[in-house]
Protein backbone atom coordinates (compact mmCIF):
# COMPACT_ATOMS: atom_id res chain seq x y z
CA UNK A 1 0.00 0.00 0.00
CA UNK A 2 2.59 2.31 0.58
CA UNK A 3 4.64 1.80 -2.34
CA UNK A 4 1.44 1.98 -4.21
CA UNK A 5 0.66 5.75 -3.14
CA UNK A 6 4.48 6.97 -3.40
CA UNK A 7 4.54 9.76 -4.96
CA UNK A 8 8.13 10.09 -7.34
CA UNK A 9 7.84 13.11 -8.35
CA UNK A 10 8.66 13.98 -4.61
CA UNK A 11 11.27 12.04 -5.01
CA UNK A 12 12.61 13.59 -7.96
CA UNK A 13 12.31 17.08 -6.76
CA UNK A 14 14.45 16.42 -3.85
CA UNK A 15 17.25 14.70 -5.27
CA UNK A 16 17.39 18.03 -7.98
CA UNK A 17 17.26 20.28 -4.66
CA UNK A 18 20.04 18.00 -3.36
CA UNK A 19 22.09 18.13 -7.13
CA UNK A 20 21.82 21.78 -7.34
CA UNK A 21 23.28 22.38 -3.46
CA UNK A 22 26.31 19.92 -4.36
CA UNK A 23 26.82 22.22 -7.36
CA UNK A 24 26.80 25.24 -5.21
CA UNK A 25 29.43 24.22 -2.91
CA UNK A 26 31.41 22.79 -6.04
CA UNK A 27 31.16 25.95 -8.00
CA UNK A 28 31.91 27.93 -4.03
CA UNK A 29 35.14 26.06 -3.90
CA UNK A 30 36.52 27.16 -6.96
CA UNK A 31 35.34 30.50 -7.07
CA UNK A 32 38.04 30.81 -4.21
CA UNK A 33 41.14 29.88 -6.06
CA UNK A 34 41.02 33.84 -7.48
CA UNK A 35 44.20 34.09 -5.39
CA UNK A 36 46.39 31.56 -7.26
CA UNK A 37 45.60 33.70 -10.68
CA UNK A 38 48.99 34.66 -13.00
CA UNK A 39 47.47 37.28 -14.42
CA UNK A 40 46.14 40.74 -13.15
CA UNK A 41 43.34 42.39 -15.34
CA UNK A 42 42.34 45.31 -13.11
CA UNK A 43 42.44 46.86 -9.58
CA UNK A 44 44.40 45.01 -6.59
CA UNK A 45 42.97 43.12 -3.79
CA UNK A 46 43.29 46.36 -1.51
CA UNK A 47 41.11 48.20 -3.83
CA UNK A 48 38.92 47.05 -6.44
CA UNK A 49 38.37 49.27 -9.91
CA UNK A 50 34.96 50.72 -9.83
CA UNK A 51 32.26 49.21 -12.71
CA UNK A 52 29.49 50.62 -14.09
CA UNK A 53 27.99 50.25 -17.36
CA UNK A 54 29.50 52.87 -19.38
CA UNK A 55 32.82 51.06 -18.43
CA UNK A 56 32.30 47.58 -18.19
CA UNK A 57 32.93 46.60 -21.41
CA UNK A 58 36.20 48.53 -21.77
CA UNK A 59 37.19 46.33 -18.77
CA UNK A 60 36.07 42.54 -20.50
CA UNK A 61 38.78 44.39 -23.42
CA UNK A 62 41.59 44.39 -20.85
CA UNK A 63 40.49 41.25 -19.92
CA UNK A 64 40.90 39.97 -23.69
CA UNK A 65 44.08 41.81 -23.98
CA UNK A 66 46.00 40.43 -21.04
CA UNK A 67 44.85 37.11 -22.02
CA UNK A 68 46.38 37.94 -25.77
CA UNK A 69 49.77 39.06 -24.56
CA UNK A 70 49.99 36.06 -22.13
CA UNK A 71 49.29 33.80 -24.98
CA UNK A 72 46.70 31.99 -23.77
CA UNK A 73 44.73 29.91 -26.55
CA UNK A 74 41.40 31.59 -27.73
CA UNK A 75 39.39 28.62 -27.75
CA UNK A 76 37.51 27.66 -24.63
CA UNK A 77 37.88 31.20 -23.14
CA UNK A 78 35.72 32.20 -20.02
CA UNK A 79 34.62 34.50 -17.75
CA UNK A 80 32.60 34.37 -14.53
CA UNK A 81 30.91 37.53 -12.83
CA UNK A 82 28.23 38.21 -10.16
CA UNK A 83 24.98 39.44 -11.09
CA UNK A 84 25.92 43.21 -10.08
CA UNK A 85 28.46 42.63 -13.23
CA UNK A 86 26.08 40.90 -15.23
CA UNK A 87 23.72 43.24 -15.00
CA UNK A 88 26.20 46.06 -15.98
CA UNK A 89 26.37 43.93 -19.07
CA UNK A 90 22.43 44.19 -19.67
CA UNK A 91 22.67 47.71 -19.67
CA UNK A 92 25.64 48.60 -21.46
CA UNK A 93 23.11 46.59 -24.50
CA UNK A 94 26.62 45.21 -24.86
CA UNK A 95 24.61 42.58 -28.00
CA UNK A 96 22.96 44.77 -29.56
CA UNK A 97 21.77 43.78 -33.20
CA UNK A 98 23.82 40.40 -33.52
CA UNK A 99 22.94 36.92 -32.71
CA UNK A 100 23.42 37.04 -28.85
CA UNK A 101 20.12 39.27 -28.55
CA UNK A 102 17.59 36.58 -27.33
CA UNK A 103 19.84 35.70 -25.10
CA UNK A 104 20.11 38.70 -23.39
CA UNK A 105 16.50 39.84 -23.56
CA UNK A 106 16.24 35.95 -21.57
CA UNK A 107 18.41 37.09 -18.43
CA UNK A 108 21.42 35.38 -19.64
CA UNK A 109 25.12 36.29 -20.94
CA UNK A 110 26.26 33.56 -23.64
CA UNK A 111 29.20 33.05 -26.04
CA UNK A 112 31.04 35.63 -28.23
CA UNK A 113 31.56 39.12 -26.11
CA UNK A 114 35.27 39.64 -26.84
CA UNK A 115 35.92 35.53 -27.52
CA UNK A 116 34.51 34.67 -23.70
CA UNK A 117 32.07 32.53 -22.27
CA UNK A 118 30.21 34.26 -19.73
CA UNK A 119 28.99 32.83 -16.65
CA UNK A 120 27.18 34.02 -13.57
CA UNK A 121 27.62 32.79 -10.15
CA UNK A 122 26.51 34.31 -6.49
CA UNK A 123 29.52 32.78 -5.13
CA UNK A 124 32.54 35.40 -6.70
CA UNK A 125 34.17 36.52 -3.67
CA UNK A 126 33.09 39.84 -2.59
CA UNK A 127 31.45 42.81 -4.93
CA UNK A 128 28.23 43.16 -3.56
CA UNK A 129 26.39 46.80 -3.72
CA UNK A 130 28.35 47.13 0.20
CA UNK A 131 31.36 47.85 -1.35
CA UNK A 132 33.31 44.72 -0.81
CA UNK A 133 35.93 44.10 -4.03
CA UNK A 134 34.47 41.28 -6.43
CA UNK A 135 37.23 38.59 -7.28
CA UNK A 136 35.74 38.09 -11.22
CA UNK A 137 38.06 35.54 -12.62
CA UNK A 138 39.16 34.29 -16.58
CA UNK A 139 40.85 32.20 -18.34
CA UNK A 140 40.84 28.74 -20.49
CA UNK A 141 39.22 25.61 -20.90
CA UNK A 142 43.22 24.41 -19.50
CA UNK A 143 43.46 27.18 -16.57
CA UNK A 144 41.81 25.10 -14.03
CA UNK A 145 41.13 21.09 -13.45
CA UNK A 146 38.28 19.78 -11.39
CA UNK A 147 37.37 16.04 -10.84
CA UNK A 148 33.62 14.70 -9.13
CA UNK A 149 33.52 11.91 -8.43
CA UNK A 150 29.76 9.89 -7.23
CA UNK A 151 31.62 7.53 -4.07
CA UNK A 152 28.36 5.70 -3.38
CA UNK A 153 24.56 6.41 -2.85
CA UNK A 154 21.91 4.27 -1.27
CA UNK A 155 18.49 4.17 0.03
CA UNK A 156 17.65 3.59 3.85
CA UNK A 157 14.92 3.39 5.85
CA UNK A 158 15.40 5.46 9.47
CA UNK A 159 14.51 4.32 12.67
CA UNK A 160 10.99 2.36 13.59
CA UNK A 161 9.88 5.77 14.65
CA UNK A 162 10.74 7.47 11.11
CA UNK A 163 7.66 5.99 10.02
CA UNK A 164 7.35 4.81 6.03
CA UNK A 165 10.40 7.09 4.80
CA UNK A 166 12.65 6.44 2.28
CA UNK A 167 16.22 8.71 2.34
CA UNK A 168 18.60 8.45 -0.12
CA UNK A 169 22.19 9.14 1.26
CA UNK A 170 25.12 9.62 -1.48
CA UNK A 171 28.65 10.22 -0.83
CA UNK A 172 30.22 12.94 -3.44
CA UNK A 173 34.03 13.52 -3.18
CA UNK A 174 35.70 16.61 -5.20
CA UNK A 175 38.68 18.13 -6.20
CA UNK A 176 40.37 21.37 -8.36
CA UNK A 177 43.78 22.80 -8.98
CA UNK A 178 44.75 25.89 -11.20
CA UNK A 179 47.70 24.03 -13.22
CA UNK A 180 48.28 26.88 -15.71
CA UNK A 181 48.26 30.14 -12.81
CA UNK A 182 50.06 32.01 -15.75
CA UNK A 183 46.67 31.43 -17.72
CA UNK A 184 44.60 32.69 -14.87
CA UNK A 185 43.33 35.79 -14.28
CA UNK A 186 41.37 38.31 -11.85
CA UNK A 187 39.64 41.09 -12.20
CA UNK A 188 39.47 42.94 -8.80
CA UNK A 189 36.52 45.41 -9.35
CA UNK A 190 33.66 47.16 -7.42
CA UNK A 191 30.24 47.95 -7.92
CA UNK A 192 29.36 50.83 -8.74
CA UNK A 193 25.62 52.82 -8.86
CA UNK A 194 24.15 53.93 -12.18
CA UNK A 195 23.38 57.93 -12.29
CA UNK A 196 19.70 58.49 -12.18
Amino acid sequence: MDTAQTKPKVMNEALSEASFALANNIDEYIAAMWSQAGITVTGTSAGGTDVSSTNVLKYMSIAQQKLDEANVPTSGRWLVVPPWFHHKLVLAKIVQDTANSATLAAGMIGRGIYGFDIYVSNNIVGGTPAGDIAKVMCGYRGSMSLAVQVVSTETVRPSLNGGFKTLVKGLVVYGAKVVRANTLGVMYVDYTAEAS
